[in-house]
């Protein structure tokens, strides 16, 4: 069962909830003690004991889709996501239950509540946008400062001029207009100046 739980700040933070005991047709009811999903890909294996009998459920799907009618003749029991938020209750203020998360996580840290989806909360991709310019073009900022102080060294005030308009260049573009106006992160992604460098 996939959870989205909302911070104060908008930030979701996904949760898979696991199941914690399983219940056969007898109603007899067994506690997991181990949740498998990595073995075999796509496949969850469920390891439950009542006493000293064992119980080992296999499923056919992504740990995420699991819930409570997942396996014909068990049902599975989950913690509830009320019992989660009260642990953090200084964090979490709302839950939804969700289906599904962006596969692409490059502006992980920006997912917001958009109805029931997950999506982007823009003003904080926007920032990661800019972070991720600061990073790459950190290194050609450097490279331009070393052949900067070698143009100055051999007085060549032409290639300074150059130089120095690349690196205004590099400068400038966390504060192109095409950012703040973006509504998407795939419009972020589109606005790169800096080629292949560092790119999203």
């Amino acid at each position: 069962m996939l959870f989205a739980l909302e911070r104060h700040d908008r930030h979701v933070v996904v949760m898979t909830m696991l199941p914690i005991a399983v219940d056969d047709r007898d109603g007899k009811r067994y506690r997991v003690s181990k949740v498998e999903g990595m073995k075999v890909p796509g496949q969850i294996e469920i390891m439950a004991t009542l006493g000293d009998a064992v119980l080992k459920l296999t499923w056919q799907g992504h740990l995420r889709q699991l819930d409570a009618n997942s396996i014909e003749g068990y049902t599975l029991i989950f913690p509830t996501v009320q019992d989660e938020m009260a642990k953090h209750s200084d964090k979490y203020v709302a839950n939804h239950r969700v289906t599904e998360v962006p596969a692409d996580r490059t502006y992980r840290n920006a997912w917001a509540m958009d109805g029931g989806r997950i999506g982007h909360a823009m003003d904080k991709a926007r920032e990661l946008h800019r972070t991720m310019m600061r990073e790459a073009r950190a290194p050609l900022l450097a490279d331009l400062d070393v052949a900067y102080q070698r143009a100055d060294e051999a007085e060549d005030v032409g290639a300074k001029r150059v130089i120095a308009a690349r690196k205004k260049v590099l400068r400038d573009i966390t504060e192109l207009p095409e950012i703040e106006q973006a509504v998407s992160v795939e419009e972020l992604k589109l606005i790169w100046p800096l080629g292949t460098v560092g790119a999203p």
